[in-house]
């Protein structure tokens, strides 16, 4: 264990650079943080750690062989200038993103949820956790959506963003081709269409989940082979997108259990 005590140390600016998306996506590096996201790191041996940071503190409460990487002590000061949060809880970790492969959901996957324009870091991070709880395959992402690696969103997985697969950019063409590998493309909608509860998920499926103020694309919205809606109070204009898609994902794992 390295004990660093220097703002300018070359790890600290390089970790402290992965809080813009910029250098997030030069160097395929996040950052977790708290005891929590650890322990759920631990759990996931695929997963490469660059560096762990740790207090003096905290640093008897962890076997620190575990993380399999270099790990450096700090002081509270040098934890929070590197710290995303108010209350830094003492330990964080930099850490590889995880690559996946496309082809895999075309003979692996039987659910996939397709975030279309998700640009509030709360939501994506509800929808990524929701997507794990309900046994989902992998989370689609089209270029207009928040960066899944931005230490907010990591943080509104509590620890899903660990556990399922994540694939950004997606485009109409890898649309296609799933739909062409037999996946139903189904929208979800605040208009008048079929109950979500009366369709059958338990065919190949990619579930759209559309933006917050526009919903899915037109170009999305003009491919799907089934629409869904969410009955709600006719006073209210629409459903929190985590929200809705947690409804609708529930009933996909009610019927694939049965």
């Amino acid at each position: 264990m390295k004990i660093i005590s220097s703002r300018d140390n070359r790890y600290i600016k390089d970790c402290i650079k992965l809080k813009m998306r910029k250098y997030r996506d030069i160097t395929g590096l996040f950052v977790i943080e708290g005891k929590r996201m650890m322990e759920e790191l631990i759990a996931c041996p695929d997963l490469k750690i660059r560096h762990v940071f740790i207090e003096e503190s905290v640093a008897n409460d962890y076997d620190l062989e575990v993380f399999n990487s270099e790990v450096f002590l700090i002081n509270s000061k040098l934890m929070a200038e590197i710290s995303d949060t108010d209350n830094p809880q003492g330990i964080l970790a930099v850490v590889e993103q995880p690559i996946w492969n496309k082809e895999n959901l075309k003979k692996d996957a039987s659910v996939l949820v397709l975030l279309d324009g998700i640009t509030d870091p709360g939501n994506m991070g509800t929808i990524i956790r929701t997507s794990w709880v309900f046994n989902v395959d992998g989370v689609l992402l089209t270029s207009g959506c928040v960066d899944p690696y931005s230490h907010k969103v990591v943080r509104s997985t509590m620890g899903g963003i660990l556990n399922i697969p994540i694939f950004r950019n997606i485009t109409i063409s890898d649309i296609e081709d799933l739909t062409a590998a037999n996946f139903s493309l189904l929208g979800s909608t605040v208009n008048d269409a079929k109950k979500y509860y009366e369709y059958d998920f338990t065919i190949p499926t990619i579930i759209i989940i559309g933006s917050e103020g526009q919903g899915m694309s037109s170009s999305l919205a003009k491919r799907c082979h089934d629409l869904i809606t969410i009955p709600i109070n006719p006073n209210a204009d629409s459903l929190n997108a985590g929200v809705a898609c947690g409804i609708i994902l529930s009933e996909v794992l009610r019927q694939r259990d049965d």
